[in-house]
């Protein structure tokens, strides 16, 4: 039985995979398309024309704002110059990244891009951004709804449950990757069931219906049945225990 561990990009996924196999935990990487669909308004149109509509309005600072961020490719000549020069403007690495998808856009539609070089803008370049408004503020400032989906890579990291459980390392490995949290809880919840059935036989059902277990008294594991019997059938599997006529036994 497979422990989903998480979904990462790439890079994170391998590292993370290469750190659990070095403590000999089975891994696999499933690596998948991921879509996510964002309704936004937009503000477009040719900046003269944006100017004259909004100057009296909250949006004029924005259109300026975006104006000049499209300016900056008159200093530069690469795509990798007009890249790094957005980036020391804006000191967060995530929002950097979101004003370049923008931008790609703009220097796009304004026909700005031609073999990895950058054009200068035209004198009246169009510009398009996303503006964050209810359905009522977006209709008293007109502005364009369109469907955005944006399509990444990601990869699922699941790991083999049976190898984490009585894995000493994987605590320790825990304390550099809080991402394999999940799997050393579920490890815990079969060693809990192991440490059940090591006095007595115990019915199947009686397991399954324990499906609250405590780790201390900060750290609580709900299960639903139907996990606790995949983790009752992978440890039968895996050779711990035994499940004969509704009874759970350790084995051997």
């Amino acid at each position: 039985m497979k422990v989903k561990i998480g979904s990462f990009d790439e890079r994170t996924s391998a590292e993370l995979a290469k750190a659990l196999k070095s403590i000999g935990i089975s891994v696999e990487v499933r690596k998948y398309i991921d879509l996510d669909f964002y309704p936004l308004y937009f503000v477009e149109g040719k900046f003269s024309e944006l100017r004259n509509k909004y100057e009296e309005t909250e949006l004029i600072d924005e259109i300026k704002r975006w104006k000049s961020y499209l300016d900056l490719a008159k200093d530069v000549e690469t795509i990798e110059e007009f890249e790094k020069i957005i980036r020391e403007k804006i000191e967060d690495e995530r929002d950097a990244y979101v004003t370049l998808g923008i931008l790609y856009d703009m220097l796009e539609i304004n026909g700005m891009l031609e073999n990895g070089k950058v054009k200068d803008p035209p004198e009246d370049p169009i510009i398009r951004f996303p503006y964050d408004a209810d359905e009522d503020k977006a209709k008293k400032l007109d502005l364009k709804q369109r469907l955005i989906v944006v399509a990444e890579i990601f990869c699922d990291v699941l790991a083999e449950l049976s190898d984490a459980i009585f894995n000493d390392r994987l605590t320790k490995l825990c304390e550099e990757y809080d991402e394999a949290l999940g799997l050393l809880m579920m490890a815990g919840v079969a060693e809990s069931m192991l440490e059940k059935v090591a006095d007595r036989k115990m019915d199947v059902e009686e397991i399954l219906n324990a499906n609250r277990i405590e780790f201390g008294e900060r750290i609580e594991v709900r299960a639903t049945s139907e996990a606790l019997e995949a983790v009752l059938e992978n440890l039968e599997k895996a050779g711990f225990i035994r499940v004969k006529k509704g009874k759970v036994s350790l084995r051997g």
